[in-house]
């Protein structure tokens, strides 16, 4: 909770949403390139041009890259993931020739920091920003990034954060040139999940049971044990409702014959767990798995 704030958006005034065609005189090649909105009703062909971009350019963490090589590949629509969002946007760089070369999404949310008094803030999530490496090195990440805070400012946004991998250098420079600040650390680490039979006689003997809890119980433990934690969402319960969520669940010792308690908060101990089915728009293709 010490450590640096995400970067704080100007409230200045910017130009409206909707389309928008920027032609600066910046050149790749003798081409220029325009920043424009993602179209999704071009006959299919910014949403296939983004996702081939997508598996050109991702970049996965370096020591994940010495076991597994592999791309992220979107199930349906390249923007079914923005549409989660009532406020997502998604804009690509594109050239003349060359077609798309770069993109950025982004969504503002209204989200908690433990920081301000007034509760919920606007604040902007950047994701999926992508550049063909082609075109890398022209300032095309800095331009999409720099539209996108705009298009937020106008809705109302105060910050803005992103996630990046600690070992893409080349990006965090960028960030860092931009404003942005490190504010938390981690690493994705994989496990195998399995029980055998003998944890499901132990935990059935220690007379722990599992049992799903009702949304609206769901949302009350969750605003509960997340409670002081940035970034978390104001709309938890749109969370819920989405049809990619799968359920909460509950375990607790609880006498046998007695029946689950509604009201976790009264529970001396227990354990908790939120799925939703990711898988559902997008998934990881592996090219390569190095043994």
């Amino acid at each position: 909770k010490s450590g640096p704030k995400p970067k704080h958006l100007s409230s200045a005034r910017h130009p409206t949403r909707g389309m928008y065609s920027e032609k600066s005189g910046l050149l790749a090649a003798d081409e220029e390139i325009i920043v424009r909105d993602f179209d999704a009703t071009a006959n299919g062909s910014d949403d296939a041009a983004c996702k081939s971009l997508e598996q050109r350019a991702t970049m996965l963490p370096r020591r994940l890259k010495l076991i597994v090589d592999g791309h992220t590949i979107h199930n349906f629509n390249f923007d079914n993931k923005v549409k989660q969002f009532p406020d997502g946007c998604i804009l690509v760089a594109e050239g003349l020739k060359s077609g798309i070369v770069g993109m950025v999404c982004g969504a503002v949310k209204d989200v908690s920091l433990h920081w301000l008094e007034s509760g919920c803030v606007k604040a902007l999530y950047i994701f999926d920003l992508r550049i063909d490496e082609a075109h890398q090195k022209l300032g095309l990440g800095a331009r999409l990034i720099r539209e996108l805070e705009k298009r937020a400012v106008h809705l109302g946004a105060q910050y803005a954060y992103l996630t990046v991998n600690s070992d893409n250098a080349k990006a965090q420079r960028l960030f860092r040139k931009m404003q942005f600040k490190d504010c938390s650390s981690r690493f994705p680490v994989g496990s195998q999940l399995g029980a055998t039979k003998e944890d499901h006689a132990q935990r059935a003997s220690l007379g722990v049971r599992v049992e799903r809890i009702d949304k609206d119980v769901a949302c009350l433990m969750l605003r509960a044990e997340l409670k002081g934690c940035d970034f978390l969402p104001g709309d938890l319960e749109r969370l819920l409702e989405s049809p990619f969520y799968l359920g909460t669940f509950v375990a607790a010792v609880v006498d046998p014959g007695a029946p689950f308690p509604r009201d976790t908060q009264a529970l001396e101990s227990c354990a908790s767990v939120s799925l939703w089915d990711g898988s559902a728009l997008t998934s990881f293709c592996i090219s390569r798995f190095f043994f």
